[in-house]
């Protein structure tokens, strides 16, 4: 009986750190590119209420564009007026990686 409850006990552990990439380790704000000898500054802001907000800006233009993101697993869908997208992603520590389709990553540093 002890046997099995210690069982019970180390399965829950291991599916409950595989849930590491929930959408509430997403939640605040992640940067890429910063400091003055980078070209450009983009950051993405992801709300609880599934909102999302980008900024990128540089010495030549600033842009904002809101939109809304579904997590599905270990997978990101982004909600633009005119297009969406989709990733894989995960976050560890303070690094949030997203790769695209075809396997390019982009890796962002959490700032809030």
């Amino acid at each position: 009986m002890r046997k099995s409850r210690i069982i019970a006990c180390l399965l829950c552990l291991f599916i409950l750190a595989g849930c590491g990439g929930s959408e509430n380790s997403l939640i605040g704000e992640w940067t890429i590119g910063q400091g003055e000898n980078n070209a450009i500054t983009i950051t993405i802001e992801f709300k609880k209420d599934g909102t999302m907000i980008e900024k990128a800006v540089s010495p030549e233009l600033s842009f904002q564009k809101e939109g809304t993101y579904k997590i599905t697993g270990d997978k990101i869908t982004m909600y633009y007026d005119d297009y969406e997208i989709e990733y894989t992603y995960t976050i560890k520590d303070n690094e949030f990686v997203m790769i695209y389709p075809h396997g390019t990553e982009i890796i962002w540093t959490r700032t809030k």
